[in-house]
């Protein structure tokens, strides 16, 4: 897709925005503004408040002379420690506001200070980190639903999911009516599991059950997907929108995101996300419904349209050569992309953590199950109405929804819906950028520059306890292996000298970032500043690579929605294995699991390096000998959710055979983190029989009951879909 053609195209078939939805946007803008000002100016207060806090304490606890005059750190080890509040802060400092990625990988470095003066200020702070993680745990299954699907649904989502719609027809749609299944394992399956062992993240589960490299490995490459996917995808969703409404070129569309998205962060947009990602929904949603019921009025409703449209774009279920959307790669392949998705993604199953309690959990899921039927006929069929009504959609599938939009949507209304979906590609945008910025600062680059700084605080033990040798030694003092202890004892921080030496940032010992921070956190030196500034710029080369990777989005594929499919479809299998195994057997260890993961994004990466260079004709495959073109054809033309089925199968292979090969886990690696099938059915029950009240029992029965009967209404609903438009 050349970038003159679809800039003239996309200008041409859009009609220019009136006054009164200039208007609509501008004062959408100034409210979310004022939203995200309102929000950020109470952060910042309660912040002075806390600093002011600190500082009125830290004045009446001062340190003792003589502990200043001994330092074993030189000029930096007397340094604030590094506090849960300061480390919160410089998560938050990075781009603004914080999430929960955030939240949890500052928590890693808290260093857990225990005595009488400070135990209401833990519990205070115990306090405000459950609200903030987990909304104090008192969110009802409707709300959790509800935020199910926004975090799903965005702007990005709407373009690409109708440009696929306008493309390939009803078949698209069986991406989104098989998520159902996997937000229902999500609920019955790993909810309860993530309660009971009480691992919320895939990061945390990873180093709990394996090690630590797996867990710096995994980050580094969601870092990867975060560029590839979601910072490539919602910059290119944007561009189409000022391709179409302006008829600007896509670089400097492309540029114009980016500074708007920084204009939008620093207002303060970023701390809007929580407060209006339910509006933007709603409008999202309301104007969808909207553009489809003027579309069916216009195409005279879906016997007129089913005859106006090819026969192989009005079935779900395709022939298993199917270029896109085979029905054997959608079973086979799209499930684990979909688990890796649903079930692992922090941003997902955050969410239904907050609930009240497990049956507001699952309840929660059933009912985004639900919610998960819309997108096929709010975004889909659109999409194939578009195709009739506006020829050039054909062409360029990605300008689908903008020009339905535009053609069906009277002015104002039209204002609102455009507003609304940059507002949201902003604030998913600027959220990304945030995330992406903390996931290299916390969990790669901090993690590196703490081991530099514990090798450096040994360094200076050992010279201490040296000089402290030579120093008994010249006053022959007896018992001199006394003195040496007590020195040491003095000047260690909190694991001795040969322990210090021995740090090792791919250690898993000690197995968590907690019990490494109450180790040795405490005479490390307070580096938030340089946090600060290396997550900005680790965000804005981010940016960067995001913008060059534009290209490789329109060379792999014409539509948004099956370019994120292919990258998840290529990367996400090995990470969904781990997880899966890791959780029902005791046999992959920590070697398994790193070499599955490196094995399988290898491959991954490979599969999308090649079949981007076929594409865009830089790679002429005919070169090669006949036996090795016939491999590189199978390996880049085969269709991506069979590829993905096939990963899939390679990583289990490799996971157990390299364990096997190495041996077992070790029972702590497994102990309340794998699946224990004995206790199975007992560990249910406990889940809906800790009460001892006869209401609050028959209550959690009446629960039980009734997230049973959705669930089967749910899957019974799925299947009366696939029969009438399979």
């Amino acid at each position: 897709m050349s970038t003159s053609s679809s800039s003239s195209s996309t200008s041409s078939g859009a009609s220019p925005l009136q006054p009164l939805d200039i208007a609509v946007i501008v004062i959408y803008f100034i409210l979310v503004i004022i939203v995200g000002l309102h929000s950020s100016l109470w952060s910042y207060i309660k912040r002075v408040y806390r600093w002011l806090q600190s500082k009125f304490k830290s004045n009446q606890q001062q340190i003792p002379q003589h502990l200043k005059e001994h330092d074993p750190y030189g000029d930096v080890a007397m340094q604030p420690i590094p506090s849960k509040d300061s480390l919160y802060d410089v998560a938050t400092s990075i781009s603004g506001s914080s999430t929960a990625l955030d939240q949890n990988n500052s928590e890693g470095v808290v260093v857990s200070v225990e005595n009488k003066e400070d135990n209401t200020k833990q519990e205070e702070e115990k306090k405000s980190s459950k609200d903030f993680f987990l909304a104090n745990g008192n969110i009802g299954a409707i709300a959790i639903a509800c935020s199910l699907f926004a975090s799903n649904i965005g702007a990005e989502h709407i373009i690409g999911l109708s440009s696929s719609g306008a493309s390939i027809g009803l078949a698209v749609g069986m991406a989104e009516l098989y998520s159902p299944v996997w937000i229902l394992v999500l609920g019955w399956l790993f909810i309860p599991f993530y309660l009971k062992t009480k691992v919320y993240t895939l990061p945390e589960f990873i180093e709990k059950r394996f090690d630590r490299t797996s867990r710096m490995y995994l980050s580094l490459l969601s870092l990867v997907m975060y560029v590839m996917t979601k910072i490539s995808v919602s910059i290119y969703a944007g561009v189409v929108v000022f391709q179409v409404l302006l008829g600007w070129n896509i670089w400097v569309s492309a540029a114009a995101v980016v500074v708007a998205t920084g204009i939008y962060t620093v207002l303060g947009g970023l701390s809007a996300v929580i407060y209006t990602e339910v509006l933007q929904t709603g409008v999202l949603v309301i104007g969808a419904l909207l553009v489809y019921a003027q579309g069916m009025v216009q195409v005279g409703g879906y016997s007129h349209l089913k005859e106006q449209l090819p026969d192989s774009m009005l079935h779900l279920f395709q022939p298993p050569w199917h270029h896109d959307f085979p029905v054997t790669g959608v079973f086979l392949g799209m499930s684990w992309t979909s688990m890796w998705y649903w079930c692992t993604d922090q941003s997902i199953v955050q969410r239904a953590l907050a609930a009240k309690d497990l049956a507001n959990a699952i309840r929660g899921c059933i009912l985004a199950a639900f919610l998960k039927f819309l997108p096929f006929f709010l975004m889909v069929i659109p999409g194939m109405i578009a195709r009739v009504l506006i020829p050039q959609v054909e062409k360029d599938p990605n300008v689908a929804y903008i020009l339905l939009i535009d053609k069906l949507v009277p002015v104002g209304v039209k204002g609102l819906i455009i507003a609304a979906i940059l507002a949201a590609l902003m604030s998913s945008l600027a959220s990304i950028f945030h995330s992406s910025s903390t996931l290299f600062t916390m969990d790669l680059y901090r993690v590196v520059r703490e081991y530099f700084d514990r090798k450096k605080l040994a360094e200076n033990v050992k010279l201490n306890a040296e000089s402290n040798i030579e120093v008994i030694e010249e006053k022959n003092e007896p018992r001199i292996e006394e003195e040496i202890e007590i020195q040491l004892d003095e000047t260690k921080p909190s694991a001795s000298v040969s322990d210090l030496g021995e740090l090792d940032p791919m250690n898993d010992s000690p197995s968590t970032p907690r019990e490494a921070a109450e180790d040795s956190t405490s005479e490390l030196p307070n580096r938030n500043t340089e946090y600060v500034i290396v997550g900005k710029i680790a965000g804005a080369v981010v940016t960067v690579v995001g913008l060059g990777f534009i290209p490789v989005v329109q060379v792999l594929s014409k539509q948004l929605y099956i370019y994120t499919h292919k990258v998840m479809g290529y990367l996400a299998a090995p990470i969904a294995v781990i997880f899966l195994m890791g959780i029902l057997s005791k046999t992959p260890n920590h070697y398994g699991s790193l070499f599955t993961l490196i094995l399988g994004n290898t491959i991954g990466l490979s599969r999308l390096f090649l079949e981007a260079m076929f594409n865009s004709n830089a790679f002429d495959i005919y070169k090669l000998p006949d036996w090795s073109r016939t491999l590189v054809q199978i390996f880049i033309r085969s269709n991506f959710l069979h590829f993905s089925a096939c990963m899939a199968l390679l990583s289990i292979i490799c996971l157990f055979l390299i364990s096997y090969i190495t041996g077992s886990s070790t029972p702590e690696k497994t102990e309340n983190l794998t699946l224990n099938y004995s206790q199975l059915w007992k560990s249910a029950r406990e889940f809906y029989n800790q009460q001892t009240s006869f209401k609050e029992t028959i209550k959690n029965h009446f629960d039980h009951v009734l997230n049973v009967a959705l669930s089967v209404i749910l899957i019974g609903l799925l299947c009366v879909m696939y029969i009438v438009f399979g």
